[in-house]
């Protein structure tokens, strides 16, 4: 997708997910491609790096965020498309269907772009890992820009540390409702109620709100059994 979208080269392609360990490019490497591409009048290529970027500025990262996975790439293949896309959805298929196989008992990794998931998790459960707020956070601003999350804070917290404290959880120990502060800027809309199939591309996960209802500000229920796969 580098190579065809982008026009780099193989070996350019090769040598930023090298140096990103894994199916990853630096913003700032996409920033560069898209400057190159247009001092070359390359403007199909150009707007792919442009979008690329974009998405992974407004969307996905946070302050800390620097990478955003290639496959999102794929979504700018018909520039024509894009703007008919739900990438909201986009972005939970992609983060579901990487949650899926890390459920897996023998999964050791994570894999996808779960900035996401991080900023999720310090909203609800504020004990389990250290997290550093922006004083200069605003809400107008998306949620996860409030996180300061550096590798040596993540990294320096042992495996069994996060089970004891995961162990530790009671009821009040979770912010079930951590939105609504930001409500007045970001309205709740009934769409995220829906429960059923999410598709992006040939990728489908369930999206199963009735699970999590609290966090929606509603009386939660005692659930219907998983879905049959």
């Amino acid at each position: 997708m580098l190579v065809e979208l982008l026009m780099v080269t193989a070996e350019a392609a090769r040598a930023e997910t090298t140096q990103c360990c894994g199916p990853y490019v630096r913003l700032q490497w996409v920033c560069d491609i898209y400057e190159q591409r247009c001092q070359a009048r390359h403007w199909i290529a150009a707007a792919c790096a442009f979008l690329f970027h974009l998405l992974g500025c407004t969307f996905f990262a946070n302050k800390s965020a620097t990478h955003i996975h290639v496959v999102l790439l794929e979504a700018f293949r018909d520039l024509s498309q894009t703007g008919r896309y739900a990438w909201g959805v986009t972005a939970l298929v992609h983060m579901y269907d990487h949650l899926n196989d890390a459920s897996i008992s023998t999964s050791r990794q994570l894999g996808g772009y779960i900035t996401l998931l991080q900023c999720w998790i310090y909203e609800h459960f504020p004990l389990v890992t250290e997290s550093t707020a922006d004083s200069n956070y605003d809400e107008d601003s998306p949620c996860a820009c409030r996180w300061i999350a550096t590798k040596k804070i993540v990294k320096s917290i042992r495996t069994p540390t996060y089970r004891e404290r995961l162990d530790r959880l009671r009821i009040p120990d979770a912010c079930w409702i951590p939105y609504g502060e930001h409500r007045p800027v970001r309205d709740f809309h009934m769409i995220s109620c829906y429960s059923g199939l999410l598709r992006w591309g040939p990728v489908a996960v369930y999206y199963r709100p009735e699970r999590v209802m609290r966090q929606f500000g509603y009386t939660q229920t005692i659930p219907a059994p998983p879905a049959d796969s």
